[in-house]
């Protein structure tokens, strides 16, 4: 089956009302919400889950919480891919190409970028990266899901055959326009469209179009020849887009909501309620006082001569309760993820400590674990990468479009990338270091040699040298004790008479 032909003015109409229609604007919807919930702006959405709960009202005189970043602090805990810069090997390559890629690599900062990406991934298990020449460099993009239409492949719906970058408003995401669709006749909302930009690539051609369809800049052939994107994604489901549900971001709002529950129960419970009781034709004209207001019960009199009573009221909510179960929630659903419940914490115990090297190893594997298929991924990307890389030098080294000194050999096309991503390693304290030399020597497998050479990295010579000065100075200081001693003895004993 042939992919579509987007030089046809029919199907660019068709492709926009797609992009609108309520399915794909709610995928974008969904993306956004997690994107700016991990990016700490997650008020709206405690906001509105509160106002839906309770009411507008209730929920604009609440002490809202909306700071608890739940979601970055997992997210930072499984991706840690490139928390330790990688190993890239090359072949097929000549020293100065080498250098020439490496340069790129650091000028552009891609260790950082594809951490970024990393983390995204483990967000939404999709995000993707995009590279640009600019500015005489190369530059890495990280896409999200509401940045980007997809047409997929026709033979392969799990690919793409063009990408889509859309630029125009964030609003449009939260909702369609005034009537969801772009007609063909003329609409209020026609200036809107006009105004949008879709960049459109495919593997062949490179062009823009605005909301109508109508093309807006010439339609130039792609310069690699192949698309500049990486899908960084798995367990697709035979469609191009990954269908997630929202646990992680879901779960920091209702974490914050549960937050703001609480303060505002210790807000209200927290004061004394003030009670007046009695005759009606008694209620005072003025009833509001201190934090809120008193609360007015009325009695019918028993007697002419009925009056008022006042009083207050103290309510005694169980908040260590409320908290014991928020820390419960917490340490639940972060055992779901597969990550240590130290990494969020509600009490005041500091910074995660462990009791020994193996206890904090086992924690490092546990994220080991979380993120071991993910080296599979991200090496395939980083191949992925290198190809996209090499095709932009060799097509742009010579150019005004590309610094000299990065600009390589045509050969560089031809070569070949290894990596090689660090793994966690066994760290002990010193005093761990100690401790188990002491029960190295006292089972009698290791001496104060070899002890030495494993713990300060010294040869065998070194550690000989260094032990015998030891001793040596062990004797000096045993001879300056005795000869002190005999001093002090001679100096306090009585004198004899001869």
């Amino acid at each position: 089956m042939a992919n579509i032909d987007l030089l046809n003015p029919m199907n660019r109409k068709m492709l926009i009302d797609d992009i609108r229609s309520n399915e794909n604007v709610e995928r974008k919807r969904k993306s956004l919400k997690d994107y700016e919930i991990y990016n700490d702006n997650a008020y709206p959405y405690v906001y509105e889950k509160l106002a839906s709960q309770l009411s507008e009202q209730t929920a604009a005189q609440m002490p809202i919480v909306s700071n608890l970043n739940i979601a970055k602090a997992v997210v930072q805990k499984e991706a840690n891919i490139y928390t330790d810069e990688p190993e890239r090997n090359y072949s097929n390559i000549t020293e100065a190409d080498e250098q020439a890629i490496e340069e790129i690599y650091s000028d552009g900062g891609f260790n950082s970028i594809l951490g970024k990406a990393n983390k995204y991934y483990k967000l939404r298990n999709q995000s993707f990266i995009q590279v640009v020449p600019k500015y005489g460099k190369l530059k890495l993009r990280v896409l999200h899901g509401h940045n980007i239409d997809v047409i997929p492949d026709s033979d392969d719906p799990e690919t793409a055959y063009a990408f889509i970058i859309s630029s125009f408003d964030k609003s449009a995401y939260l909702q369609a326009g005034q009537d969801g669709t772009n007609q063909m006749s003329a609409d209020t909302d026609d200036y809107k469209a006009k105004s949008e930009r879709y960049q459109v690539w495919t593997s062949e051609i490179v062009f823009t179009m605005d909301g109508k369809g109508n093309i807006l800049t010439e339609v130039v052939p792609n310069p690699i020849g192949s698309l500049p994107f990486i899908d960084i994604a798995k367990d697709k489901d035979f469609e191009f887009f990954v269908r997630i549900g929202q646990a992680l971001t879901d779960f920091t709002v209702d974490f914050n909501v549960s937050w703001s529950d609480l303060l505002y129960i210790a807000r209200l419970q927290g004061y004394s309620v003030g009670v007046v009781s009695g005759d009606p034709e008694l209620k005072p004209e003025s009833m509001t006082v201190g934090p809120n207001r008193f609360l007015f019960l009325p009695q019918n009199p028993a007697n002419e001569n009925s009056n008022l009573t006042l009083e207050f009221k103290n309510p005694t909510p169980n908040l260590e309760a409320t908290l014991k179960a928020i820390d419960s929630l917490i340490a639940t659903f972060l055992t779901t993820r597969g990550v240590d419940a130290k990494a969020v914490s509600t009490n005041n115990s500091g910074n995660t400590s462990y009791s020994s090297a193996l206890e904090r190893l086992l924690a490092m594997i546990d994220q080991f674990r979380a993120s071991k298929e993910d080296f599979d991924l991200f090496s395939v990307v980083e191949k992925q990468l290198h190809q996209i890389v090499v095709k932009y030098l060799s097509l742009l080294s010579g150019t005004q479009f590309l610094d000299p000194k990065y600009s390589t050999s045509q050969a560089v096309i031809n070569s070949e990338m290894n990596i090689q991503f660090k793994k966690p390693e066994m760290i002990e304290t010193k005093s761990e270091q100690l401790d188990n030399a002491k029960k190295k020597i006292d089972l009698g497998i290791a001496d104060a040699v070899s002890i030495l050479e494993e713990i300060d990295g010294i040869s065998e010579d070194e550690a000989i040298e260094e032990i015998a000065e030891i001793n040596q100075r062990k004797l000096e200081n045993r001879q300056l004790l005795i000869d002190s001693n005999n001093t002090e003895d001679q100096v306090g004993a009585p004198e004899t008479n001869t």
